[in-house]
Parts: structure tokens; sequence; C-alpha cells
């Protein structure tokens, strides 16, 4: 069974606060129960079959990885200082 969690790609605008909501749409797979942010220091622990909403501080401009606990990719958070859509 492959892992899914949503959004894969975020984009955020630099400096402003954001809230993203994740779906992890798996039953728990053992290495899968956090979602890790390396570049921002944050563990998150991911619901089995659910929804995590995670805030961010407004960020810096950049790209900032994510993955489960195991190391697996997740997803990109993309922050920029000009989104077509704010």
């Amino acid at each position: 069974m492959t892992p899914e969690l949503e959004p894969r790609r975020i984009e955020l605008r630099a400096g402003r606060p954001a809230s993203v909501t994740f779906r992890h749409a798996t039953a728990r797979i053992p290495g899968h129960e956090m979602l890790v942010f390396p570049g921002l220091g944050r563990l998150v622990t991911l619901p089995a079959d659910g929804e995590v909403t995670v805030d961010f501080p407004g960020l810096s401009p950049g790209e900032y990885s994510f993955c489960f606990g195991d190391g697996s990719p997740c997803g990109t958070l993309v922050v920029t200082d000009d989104l077509r859509h704010p």
C-alpha cells in the first residue's frame, strides 16, 4: 500500500502566517506516524486516516521539504514573495 498525503505541494506567501490541513489517506504504516519539516525543525503527529492542521509562522522565501518520520518524501512548501493568487 502506498501512503498518501495531501497536499504534496503547498505555495505560501513569504512573511505571512498560514495554516495548512493535511489529509493522511492510508492506514497506520510504521514510520509514517509523523510528518517532519527538517528545514523548520517541526514534527507533527499524523492521525491514521484523518486530518491535521499545521500552523506556520511567516516564513522566509525558499523551498522547505517535508517527509514522513522514516524519511520517505512527502512534498514541498514553496514560499515566495509573489504569488499569483495571494
